[in-house]
């Protein structure tokens, strides 16, 4: 009897997401999320919010659908997405080695990767280029599993580089390093640069370097194992009227302020 309701529940968590006329969802969606202020957090009340909360909300919303986030660090999300135990994740940018598991929505927002130094450091390091700044021993900051673009990839697959890149679990972490004085700086989303910053109460503490990094598009991305390719058609519709009627607009206005 137990291994039969075992079963069940396994059955049941491994359900696909369908499509149909009258019917997009069988179950909640299973959406994975790591706090990444503004994007995805806990307020102070304890309640899970941020841009890409509720945009994920209102999409599924028009499709008469409802979200169960579920949190867990990123790496551990697209593995999970690989086994189809997660459906979707927020804020992904296109990667070849992805798309043999996944299936990206249509993209939603645009954003770039920047280098942070603490702001007295900016005029130190007048390089062009983020190798030359490597070659002169700068220490930047990076979150395990993030993606900031080619020229940082090859660099940190480099043997030469590779030393000159920390990894860790946040933003935060990284954040706290670089004003303690423990590396010399940090790759990351401005907007949540900017949030952070806020939160120390020292705004200008980081300054953001000219050397180019990444700029890129951000999709959906979902399990090619736990969504059907009917789902995906539904949500890149709903998502295409929540950009029409404003809402995609307003809610990405509101956290970007």
């Amino acid at each position: 009897m137990v291994q039969r309701v075992a079963l069940l529940l396994t059955s049941l968590l491994l359900l696909p997401v369908l499509a149909s006329a009258e019917n997009h969802c069988q179950r909640p969606v299973s959406v994975g999320w790591e706090p990444w202020e503004p994007y995805m957090y806990r307020d102070e009340s304890g309640q899970l919010t941020g841009l890409d909360v509720e945009l994920t909300q209102a999409v599924l919303k028009e499709m008469g659908c409802e979200a169960k986030f579920e949190e867990m660090p990123f790496k551990r999300h697209l593995l999970q997405l690989e086994k189809g135990l997660v459906d979707m994740a927020t804020s992904v940018q296109k990667r070849p080695e992805r798309e043999i598991y996944a299936v990206y929505s249509e993209p939603y927002r645009n954003s770039e990767m920047a280098l942070y130094l603490r702001s007295e450091s900016v005029p130190v390091f007048p390089e062009n280029a983020l190798q030359d700044m490597l070659t002169r021993g700068v220490r930047l900051g990076v979150v395990r599993g993030y993606y900031y673009g080619e020229t940082v990839r090859e660099l940190m697959a480099n043997e030469k580089m590779a030393a000159q890149f920390e990894e860790e679990t946040s933003d935060t972490l990284n954040v706290r390093k670089v004003l303690g004085y423990r590396i010399n700086g940090l790759l990351a989303d401005p907007v949540v640069i900017a949030n952070e910053l806020r939160k120390t109460g020292n705004p200008g503490a980081l300054s953001k370097h000219s050397v180019p990094v990444h700029s890129a598009a951000f999709h959906f991305m979902f399990s090619r194992k736990s969504v059907k390719p009917e789902f995906i058609q539904a949500f890149n519709e709903a998502l295409d009227s929540a950009s029409k009627s404003g809402v995609l607009t307003s809610i990405i206005d509101k956290y970007q302020q």
